[in-house]
């Protein structure tokens, strides 16, 4: 598909507001209660090493995301995922690199079906809201430069517009090194 038409297809699907903010505790002025549904994103960079720090963000930044999704975990067999109370987690278990992986926390009550879609140099959750929505949180391996150098007939198209009643989101994380920048992604369904 045309990425052009791809995200022509997600702004009539959805409203899409994206802040840029200073500080965590700021994202409350810009949401409001007409955000019916609300997914934050984050590339934790280690879910070892960051998961403390992504937790005190979440804890200032006091608002219930319906779903949470993390990138580049550093996941491996032995990773153990921790919980939060109200949220069922889910996570990848295919390896493409040491800094790969997704996990997801879902709200319980939201009842999801959970499912990793098998891609090339990708990790991806594909979280599905029945007959609602479907959110796709992805971890490429590769680098952009590299994806788009290989001849076309070998990328392997990472998002596919589907024509049933669900709409797709595959949200943009956010980075944990942007301390004085921190942006907070807010998708919601109209």
């Amino acid at each position: 598909m045309d990425p052009v038409q791809f995200a022509q297809d997600i702004d009539d699907a959805c409203n899409v507001e994206c802040h840029a903010l200073e500080y965590p505790e700021l994202c409350k002025n810009v949401i409001t209660d007409l955000f019916n549904f609300k997914i934050l994103t984050f590339n934790i960079r280690s879910m070892n090493h960051n998961f403390d720090d992504f937790l005190i963000t979440l804890g200032r930044l006091n608002i219930k995301f319906d779903i949470l999704i993390l990138t580049e975990c550093w996941l491996d067999d032995n990773s153990n995922i921790d919980t939060l109370d109200g949220y069922n987690s889910y996570r990848t278990q295919k390896f493409i690199n040491q800094a790969g992986g997704v996990v997801a926390f879902v709200k319980s009550e939201l009842n999801p079906i959970v499912c990793e879609p098998d891609l090339n140099d990708a990790n991806c959750l594909r979280i599905d809201i029945p007959n609602h929505l479907s959110i796709l949180g992805i971890y490429r391996g590769l680098p952009p430069y590299k994806y788009f150098s290989r001849p076309s007939g070998q990328r392997e198209c990472l998002y596919r517009r589907e024509y049933s009643k669900s709409q797709y989101l595959a949200p943009k994380p956010l980075l944990p090194t942007d301390t004085m920048r921190f942006l907070c992604h807010l998708y919601t369904t109209k």
